[in-house]
């Protein structure tokens, strides 16, 4: 059948003219409307704002001077404040992070330098593989005073009849180094020793009370049915960090003057596909829309209490890294503890059954009650950390001891 001819004069061409017109002057209209669309959410909020995942550092605010205009910082920093309140920003942050991550198989945003996806999916973080690749050298003096400090504040926790453990947690990079991308390992790693493996004789050698969990991981990372980490947490999974909270209570059970501690065990697990917490926090820095399947299977621990009518449930002190975040809410959930106060950091302060979290104020802490005088203080770091075992926490506690005695203050391990 023969298309019909275009009116008497008149070519195909000129008559598709018009069309072409409004075509392009609909694209037009669209694209402007698209530039104006995020301004338009700001203005009057059309749709919810889509929530990104990970911590954001303040932008600061621009210097209202004259040398801050002419020198840049001004644009700099006002363009940086303004970015961060465009509307609409988090929706289009994950779909260019999606459409990367799909198509490339590789992270993007505000942490895509931290993000590394290794074989198989397993997601890492690269402070955690340089830590694992085992470049750094310590000087042995200075690993010696920190294992020495450790062993002080065991030594005064002893004098005042109170229970203390240092608890090394594992690192995942270090423990799956096959799914790391071998080329972010420098040749010769095996011959290196890391930070942790720099600083493990000296805290043996000075007899400190040590919960060496990331060599039990290693030991027994393919023992059991489910496994210990997650593809898509940098942190211990909600599993292992059951397994390690009731590794902790047997621990310092011993030191509790012959009461038996509120415990629990680790009954089993239920497995979904469903990423909860700690389990996909790498997976939560990556913000991108499809979330299932990267970080893997999901094992959620199931508890059963073992606490005998007389158990005790200690007020207890944990001062540490964000592997903690990992054990408290098992602890909780069991009625494990009657007071917690966790000084993340030595920077923050807080404190379970109250729900407060706070600045620490270093120069108001009460060392003889809020430390010294509770029944049990763990310090717990990640391999990754170490050697650094004080943060200003040690420091600190060996000072008040030393004033109360009338004797100079120790001197500090690394920092």
């Amino acid at each position: 059948m023969n298309p019909e001819p275009a009116p008497s004069g008149t070519s195909p061409s000129a008559a598709a003219t018009p069309l072409r017109r409004r075509a392009a002057m609909a694209a037009c209209v669209a694209f402007v409307a698209l530039l104006w669309t995020p301004v338009a959410q700001k203005a009057a909020g059309l749709f919810p704002e889509v929530v990104l995942g990970g911590v954001e550092v303040p932008a600061p605010s621009p210097p209202r001077t004259v040398a801050g205009w002419f020198g840049g910082k001004f644009q700099n920093r006002f363009e940086a404040a303004f970015v961060r309140k465009t509307g609409l920003r988090g929706f289009w942050i994950r779909t260019a992070n999606q459409i990367r991550y799909s198509l490339f198989r590789q992270s993007t945003g505000a942490h895509a330098d931290d993000v590394v996806i290794g074989r198989d999916g397993w997601l890492f973080i690269r402070g955690y593989v340089r830590a694992a690749d085992r470049a750094k050298v310590f000087e042995e003096a200075k690993l010696a005073e920190a294992a020495r400090q450790v062993r002080a504040f065991q030594d005064e926790m002893d004098r005042r009849g109170r229970a203390f453990l240092f608890v090394i947690a594992p690192n995942k990079a270090e423990i799956y180094a096959e799914f790391v991308p071998p080329y972010l390992f420098a040749p010769g790693r095996e011959s290196r020793r890391s930070g942790y493996q720099q600083l493990l004789p000296h805290l043996e050698r000075e007899g400190v009370r040590l919960l060496d969990l990331h060599a039990w991981f290693a030991e027994h990372r393919d023992d059991g049915p489910h496994p210990l980490f997650s593809r898509g947490g940098i942190h211990w999974s909600h599993y292992g960090a059951a397994v390690a909270a009731r590794r902790i209570l047997d621990r310092i059970e011993p030191q509790m003057g012959g009461r038996t501690l509120a415990k629990f065990r680790v009954a089993g697990a239920v497995v979904d596909d469903r990423p909860a917490g700690l389990d996909a926090d790498i997976v939560d820095l990556m913000n991108i829309w499809n979330r299932r399947g990267l970080a893997g299977p999901q094992v959620h621990p199931v508890l059963e209490p073992e606490a005998p009518a007389d158990a005790l449930r200690p007020d207890i002190l944990f001062v540490g890294d964000s592997f903690i975040f990992g054990l408290t809410p098992h602890l909780e959930a069991m009625d494990c503890y009657r007071r917690r106060d966790t000084f993340f950091y030595f920077n923050r302060r807080q404190t379970w059954p109250d729900g407060t979290d706070t600045p620490l104020d270093r120069a108001r802490l009460d060392w003889d009650r809020d430390v010294f005088g509770r029944d049990a203080v763990v310090i717990v770091y990640s391999a990754m950390s170490l050697p650094t075992v004080n943060r200003g926490f040690l420091t600190g506690a060996l000072a008040h001891t030393a004033r109360a005695r009338g004797a100079a203050p120790a001197p500090g391990g690394p920092k």
